[in-house]
């Protein structure tokens, strides 16, 4: 069900069908939400990613780049092997596993990584992104 906040700080169902959904719940009937992920700073954080890529030299395939980016920007799983050894992977940025708080917090990071890895200021990066998407 999605919901839309309104001015006076109340909730009220976006669509019909959340409409039809929202008059199944009591009154009192507690309701768990998050906030959902915006695609378009999701792709801006992509834009982010292929400025960083297209501005540097070390790394020839972007996935492997957004993985080490995603790593020094301290966003990491960390697995153990057979062994029981600590290995670390990087945090997966698809929506069904990072939610919106969290993925804020990796573009302020990977911005920050990126800045000092290409020796640019955040200002330009922004100003730099806008023609990426």
């Amino acid at each position: 069900m999605y919901l839309v906040k309104l001015e006076n700080g109340d909730y009220r169902p976006t669509y019909e069908g959340d409409r039809m959904l929202s008059s199944k719940v009591k009154p009192g009937d507690e309701i768990y939400a998050t906030k959902q992920r915006n695609i378009d700073f999701h792709r801006k954080g992509f834009a982010l990613l292929k400025l960083g890529f297209d501005n540097q030299d070390k790394y020839t395939n972007f996935d492997i780049f957004r993985k080490v980016f995603t790593m020094k920007a301290g966003f990491i799983d960390w697995i153990t092997d057979k062994s029981g050894a600590p290995f670390p992977l990087p945090k997966s940025l698809s929506f069904s596993e990072m939610n919106s708080e969290d993925f804020e917090r990796w573009y302020e990071a990977i911005r920050e990584v990126i800045s000092k890895e290409l020796g640019v200021n955040n200002e330009t990066i922004e100003a730099e992104i806008k023609s990426y998407y």
